[in-house]
């Protein structure tokens, strides 16, 4: 049985938090370098808006992804400790929703409502 000490220097606990800052550091990276090629904030908002649908289609192929990765990875963690954090259920659904709504939200600023 692993102490809490040893989890913590695990690659299970560190791998999906590593995963995420890449994501955010990526996005940021990308958004300041598309201001710098715009050559400021209004040029690049409105190219934004013109291809809103492109970076939908993007953002819903990386949704999928990380969702079988999620599958896989809680698949691969139950059966190593099938009776392990009973909150999933809560957070998954919580994800989905904070994901629904912030699509949600995007559409109606970048579709003009």
């Amino acid at each position: 049985m692993s102490t809490p000490i040893s989890r913590l220097k695990s690659w299970t606990v560190w791998g999906p938090i590593a995963v995420a800052l890449l994501v955010i550091f990526i996005a940021a990276a990308f958004n300041l370098g598309g201001v710098y090629v715009m050559q400021g904030l209004p040029a690049w908002q409105t190219w934004r808006t013109h291809t809103y649908w492109y970076f939908f289609a993007w953002r819903m192929g990386l949704y999928s992804i990380a969702l079988l990765g999620w599958l896989k990875y809680r698949a691969r963690l139950l059966k190593l400790e099938p009776g392990a954090n009973p909150g999933w259920r809560r957070a998954e659904i919580a994800v989905v929703l904070a994901l629904v709504f912030m699509e949600l939200s995007r559409a109606h600023t970048q579709l003009g409502g």
